[in-house]
């Protein structure tokens, strides 16, 4: 890209981003506001070239940012449809909450990586004025990242692995006994979360209604795929299966953990996320 050419792009760019630069471009004032902006030298004459035929450039302006913000309102449905069920209940509008995410992160386009996008907006919730007002918002938001980074993956997945044979409890113990010991596939993701938001499960598609109660108490879930031809799943654990992960995860296990520990490690392994080694 030539100087000049990079030059254009970044003006444009901000722009796009920033809603003050639109109305000092739309009522004439860049000349005015020019310390304002920060432009200088070539980029003020961009600018100003932009101010002069804003009426053109408006219209790709707002036609970009209908454009994301449609595309966060699909990640959000596809990816996070717990997420957005807790957001409409609590009376948000879905475009509102768009345009506070891009205003926050520079409204950049992330084309068609409609997880990588969801990804981002669940974490950017999590720390959002979204994420503090609305008490169980964070935890949903937890687990459905925790979803998303399954289903990512997955995508990078050889399509054999799907065909491996699922250890049972017996399995599992006669593979130690010749020294094979489970390994942790990453199939599948354990979080903990400050509410019990299983009752959410239930509550599906887009409604406004009132969310089921959610008791606000440590709960443990795993997020899971059982297959490339079905959806994700949740499923609730204990606490020792949560920490039975973990260590198997961290390579931090023994054999004698390992059969005291059986039954976590056999729950696993009919989700995938427990194999054999070798």
């Amino acid at each position: 890209m030539s100087l000049a050419a990079e030059t254009t792009w970044n003006v444009w760019r901000r722009i796009l981003q920033e809603p003050d630069l639109q109305a000092t471009l739309r009522n004439g004032t860049l000349d005015d506001d020019l310390a304002k902006t920060g432009f200088a030298g070539e980029e003020a004459e961009v600018a100003r070239y932009y101010q002069a035929h804003f009426k053109d450039a408006e219209w790709f302006v707002t036609s970009y940012r209908f454009r994301v913000v449609s595309a966060f309102i699909n990640a959000v449905e596809l990816g996070a449809p717990l997420t957005h069920r807790v957001l409409l209940a609590h009376g948000c509008d879905i475009r509102e909450v768009a345009e506070a995410y891009y205003d926050d992160t520079g409204w950049l386009d992330d084309g068609p990586f409609v997880y990588r996008l969801c990804a981002k907006i669940l974490a950017w919730l999590r720390q959002s004025r979204f994420g503090a007002d609305i008490a169980p918002l964070a935890s949903v938001a937890k687990l459905e990242t925790a979803a998303v980074e399954v289903l990512r993956a997955a995508a990078d997945l050889d399509e054999r692995v799907w065909d491996e044979p699922v250890p049972d409890r017996a399995a599992i113990l006669a593979g130690l006994e010749k020294g094979r010991m489970p390994v942790w596939t990453g199939r599948a993701r354990t979080v903990a979360t400050e509410f019990d938001i299983a009752p959410l499960f239930a509550a599906k598609g887009t409604s406004a209604a009132a969310l089921p109660d959610l008791p606000k108490e440590v709960c443990f879930f795993a997020a899971y795929l059982p297959d490339p031809t079905q959806k994700h799943r949740f499923a609730r654990i204990q606490a020792a299966d949560f920490d039975a992960a973990a260590r198997l995860a961290t390579g931090t296990v023994t054999q004698d953990f390992v059969r005291e520990n059986i039954g976590s490690y056999a729950k696993f392994a009919k989700i995938r996320a427990v194999a054999l080694s070798g």
